[in-house]
């Protein structure tokens, strides 16, 4: 048997500085890709960072912009809060009867001092500054109201007191012919507080509030008997209901 010499199986050395070469070669592109690779990756580290410096950024205009909001509308309120009192003081005196029947050629004046005598409150013309109907309501068959300015806020004041004593309170108190049907007499709100007045009305259904009156103007709801009154001066505070 013949045995190889070490010379056939052995590289000699200009082989192996090749395969060494080879090997640098391979190692050094490898390092490469690997270094492009940490490169792309910090790359996007990078947007990642920018993006969400960029979001908070927002984020905190948002912020600023929300709470300017409301500090603008806590203003618009506080305005529409002002220009409602003198509006609603000038209606100081002034009430608004319901339900008392129309009649061709009436005397309103007549028609308010007979509605006082019904609920033994005698009244004369000259406790009257001025008494006349508002605008009938489209597509209504019920009569237009009737607004009353006293002289005296002591007398508007004794009327609603005297109506809110006698219940079922209707036309046939006054002697009219016309099938019975309830009056009412109620303080006279300014447009701005007759819209807050629905609104609370609207709500007082939706959500079960028991109760919900007008005192001197000023709109008040609460939840049940004993519950602390809540005062409604504005669109806001029916939101917060």
């Amino acid at each position: 048997m013949t045995v190889p010499s070490t010379e056939s199986v052995t590289p000699d050395l200009s082989q192996i500085i090749v395969m060494l070469e080879e090997a640098k070669d391979d190692r050094k592109r490898m390092e490469q890709e690997i270094s492009r690779a940490f490169d792309f990756v910090h790359s996007k580290i990078d947007d990642q960072k920018s993006i969400l410096d960029n979001l908070i950024k927002n984020m905190e205009i948002i912020d600023s912009l929300r709470q300017e909001n409301v500090n603008l509308k806590q203003r618009v309120m506080d305005l529409e809060t002002r220009v409602q009192e003198p509006e609603q003081y000038t209606r100081a005196n002034t009430v608004e009867i319901q339900g008392l029947p129309e009649e061709k050629n009436e005397d309103v004046y007549a028609l308010v001092t007979k509605d006082g005598a019904a609920l033994d409150l005698p009244l004369t013309r000259r406790d009257i500054d001025v008494c006349h109907r508002l605008g009938k309501k489209k597509d209504s068959n019920q009569p237009a109201s009737i607004i009353v300015k006293f002289v005296r806020r002591e007398d508007k004041l004794n009327l609603l007191q005297k109506r809110r004593t006698k219940r079922n309170f209707s036309t046939e108190h006054l002697g009219f012919q016309h099938p019975s049907s309830p009056m009412y007499i109620n303080e006279s709100l300014s447009p701005t507080r007759r819209k807050v007045f629905s609104l609370a009305r609207q709500i007082q259904k939706d959500k079960n509030y028991n109760y919900l009156w007008v005192r001197n103007g000023n709109i008040f709801i609460r939840k049940q008997q004993g519950d602390p009154a809540i005062k409604i001066c504005s669109l806001d505070v029916i939101e917060k209901l």
